[in-house]
């Protein structure tokens, strides 16, 4: 996210007259772009989005103004949606507004057909919030329609302790039982499983790199990022070792946020780099992964989990 300036209006003018915008909005924009400069921007917070590695300008975000209920929208212009930028944006936002202007209840709205907006607020933590929902007229029709009103509350992170040895326990078994199934042997998970509330026990007292996460007082997974295991990597990178969330909360968008904070203690240990092993058969951790911009560098390893797997190295630039 950059700072807003006026050379951005012609793009913003632009997108709100684009008909796809006026629907997910529900409101015909008519104005000239004069009068559209003129406006001024009441909202408590609001930045343009651009892609780091070309500078492109590529739409904004904005949280409503501050004697309203707490409410983050984005615009992604035309030429670059359905691109899974629009998921990055709106963690960053999210992010930001929860951890520099400390909002600790945040909205965000979408209607029933906008299967995109409603998929990349689950994905970045968002819940359904009926209570908030806004009923409405559709701008052309006339017909009732439903604003579905969606809240984030953020996760915390902190640093594993002895006591939490039984409830990380529990996270890992719970988590390879239902994400390794079919791809790692039933009996070797049972096997390891059997040794996680033991190998907590031992490590946890003088852990430096296991976090706990945790959400509404529950934890519900765990991720450690350390030093890469392998001494083929420089000073520059540092390494995602694990990362498990217990199966009732996946698909919540806490792994984005998990995720968010691996970058966040890379970056804080001056590290450039972050890199990761992913078994080549879990297709959907390797689909979250390019989600959130790691791409596989071409190294690959063999693991022994009950049989040979194969194992892809993912990198991210930080």
């Amino acid at each position: 996210m950059v700072e807003y300036k006026e050379i951005y209006d012609r793009a913003l003018y632009e997108d709100w007259l684009d008909p796809e915008t006026q629907k997910g909005y529900n409101t015909v924009y008519i104005t000239t772009f004069e009068d559209f400069q003129a406006e001024e921007i009441k909202q408590r917070f609001f930045a343009m989005i651009r892609i780091n590695n070309t500078a492109e300008i590529i739409g904004a975000v904005g949280i409503s103004p501050p004697e309203t209920t707490p409410d983050l929208a984005i615009w992604i212009f035309k030429p670059y949606r359905r691109q899974g930028y629009g998921t990055s944006a709106f963690a960053l936002a999210t992010k930001h507004a929860v951890e520099v202007l400390k909002i600790t209840e945040l909205h965000a709205g979408a209607y029933p057909d906008n299967i995109g907006s409603l998929k990349m607020l689950e994905r970045c933590g968002y819940k359904p919030y009926p209570a908030g929902n806004i009923p409405e007229k559709h701008f052309i029709t006339g017909e009732a329609i439903i604003q579905m009103d969606y809240i984030y509350k953020p996760i915390t992170i902190r640093l594993a302790v002895p006591a939490d040895a039984s409830n990380l326990a529990e996270v890992m078994m719970r988590s390879w039982e239902t994400a390794y199934k079919d791809i790692i042997p039933a009996e070797y998970i049972r096997e390891k499983n059997a040794t996680r509330l033991d190998m907590f026990k031992r490590t946890l007292p003088e852990n430096i790199y296991t976090h706990v996460i945790q959400y509404e007082g529950k934890t519900v997974g765990i991720v450690r990022v350390a030093p890469p295991d392998y001494g083929d990597m420089d000073d520059a990178y540092y390494d995602l070792h694990s990362l498990y969330l217990h199966p009732n909360y996946f698909g919540q968008g806490i792994g984005t946020q998990a995720m968010e904070f691996a970058f966040d203690k890379a970056r804080s240990l001056g590290k450039t780099v972050l890199v990761l092993w992913v078994l080549e058969d879990n297709a959907n951790a390797i689909k979250f992964y390019r989600k959130l911009g790691f791409t596989a560098n071409g190294e690959r390893r063999k693991f022994n989990y009950g049989k040979i797997l194969d194992s892809i190295r993912m990198r991210r630039d930080l």
